[in-house]
């Protein structure tokens, strides 16, 4: 059994430190992609739907549009405001910086409900649908919502999700053969003593064995100093902008670091098995 180890010490810090980089990358380039989305998504809840009531509506009329609102399957918890038009005209005043009532002009707004929905219920068809449907209430004179923002969030999020699917696609590729060249190498110096343990009678069990062991153990050293790694970066990053602390849940990072965890084990397993038993298949000859 030591003969297989030897030459094989050498390169396992190499090998472990390669597999960390990579899952390093990979980890962080996931966690762009989770803040990305739930930036996103905190975008489209900062999209406000507007009702205007109409001067006659009464004040349990008035209550039965906000019940209509509160049913909303997607209605963001605790979104709901109520504007009166004076209010909403000493916000113009503090805005403007001119008190409009010296230049003898009425009140010209309206009392208004202001909403959100979760990111979820953000799109313009569902919004239209929503807008459609209160303005069949008595007491609403109409709805308003940014609709060119919606159509720009929308735009933005689809080719956000395609660029990062490439690339992270294009990466793991990358990132799968450069293991898989950096355990070959590891092992490339046993390639004669595999091959003369399988002559002398060794199952290809027993060859095997030692090196998936040693492959476990690399996976999971690589995988453990990948998420150190990465926990250190967002720990410099949060104590620079506390606030993108809150962006991502626990639930994210659990999911994430028991990923790579599992995702490093398992390149490093499978990458030594194919490296192994390549070598086990060929032809004495052919492995000088």
């Amino acid at each position: 059994m030591s003969t297989i180890k030897s030459g094989y010490k050498p390169n396992q810090l190499y090998a472990v430190l390669s597999l960390a980089a990579v899952l390093f990358l990979l980890g962080i380039l996931y966690l762009l992609y989770i803040y990305g989305n739930q930036t996103i998504s905190y975008l489209k809840e900062q999209v406000k739907i507007t009702i205007e009531l109409k001067n006659e509506a009464r004040p349990v009329e008035v209550q039965s549009v906000k019940a209509e609102i509160y049913k909303l399957p997607d209605y963001k918890e605790e979104s709901l405001t109520f504007i009166s038009k004076e209010d909403g005209l000493k916000i113009i005043e503090e805005e403007l910086g001119e008190n409009l009532s010296d230049f003898g002009l009425n009140n010209p707004l309206y009392d208004v409900l202001t909403f959100s929905l979760l990111s979820k219920g953000i799109s313009n068809e569902n919004l239209t649908a929503i807008s459609k449907e209160l303005r069949n209430n008595s007491a609403v004179r109409d709805v308003y919502f940014q609709n060119k923002l919606v159509y720009s969030l929308e735009g933005n999020i689809n080719r956000f999700r395609y660029i990062g699917l490439f690339i992270a696609l294009v990466f793991l590729v990358i990132a799968i053969s450069l293991i898989y060249n950096t355990v070959r190498l590891s092992i490339y110096n046993n390639r004669m003593t595999i091959k003369q343990m399988q002559l002398i009678g060794a199952t290809n069990n027993f060859i095997t064995r030692p090196y998936i062991k040693q492959a476990l153990f690399n996976g999971l050293m690589g995988s453990i100093l990948a998420v150190t790694l990465i926990q250190m970066v967002l720990q410099f990053v949060w104590s620079i902008e506390p606030e993108i602390l809150n962006i991502a849940s626990n639930k994210d990072f659990i999911i994430v670091y028991v990923g790579l965890i599992l995702l490093g084990i398992l390149i490093s397993v499978l990458s030594t098995w194919q490296t192994v038993t390549r070598f086990l298949r060929t032809h004495r000859d052919d492995l000088r």
